[in-house]
């Protein structure tokens, strides 16, 4: 019985200090998600901020949220058709615009403006535009990119 015993509690003591082990990284990771907090916070004021820091980010998603719902989708404005290949091309001047393009137009030649921020929803804009401009079969003569 006794040697049973000790080995029962011997395995009782290592769950709990790996659990406590396991628990002290917990409350690191999360103090390491709160940079506003001061580096000896105790576990309760950790806790707390993250609570505070959570609830502040879901008004945030919902207030984004309205602002998105509220705010009209991007729609392209055309001033003027665009020619059928066959016709002849006027040499009017006619632009066409939309949240993040412009596209200027004049005979045969066109001048397409993109403005973009910096975003992973956004990467992969110029390959698109290269792939329709490819798939109409539109020569590119010459193109300004900066980052």
């Amino acid at each position: 019985g006794s040697g049973e015993e000790s080995d029962d509690h011997d395995l009782h003591i290592w769950t709990e200090r790996e659990r406590r082990k396991k628990m002290r990284n917990m409350f690191s990771n999360l103090h390491a998600l709160l940079p506003h907090i001061p580096p000896k916070a105790d576990k309760s004021t950790v806790v707390d901020e993250a609570v505070k820091y959570i609830k502040k980010l879901e008004d945030l998603a919902e207030e984004m949220e309205k602002l998105r719902a509220e705010r009209p989708s991007p729609t392209p404005v055309c001033r003027n058709p665009i020619p059928n290949p066959g016709q002849d091309f006027p040499a009017t001047f006619k632009t066409w615009t939309s949240a993040n393009v412009t596209v200027n137009v004049c005979g045969r030649d066109a001048h397409i403006s993109i403005c973009s921020g910096r975003s992973r929803r956004r990467s992969g804009l110029l390959t698109g535009v290269c792939s329709v401009m490819e798939k109409h079969e539109l020569e590119l003569v010459s193109a300004h990119i900066s980052s």
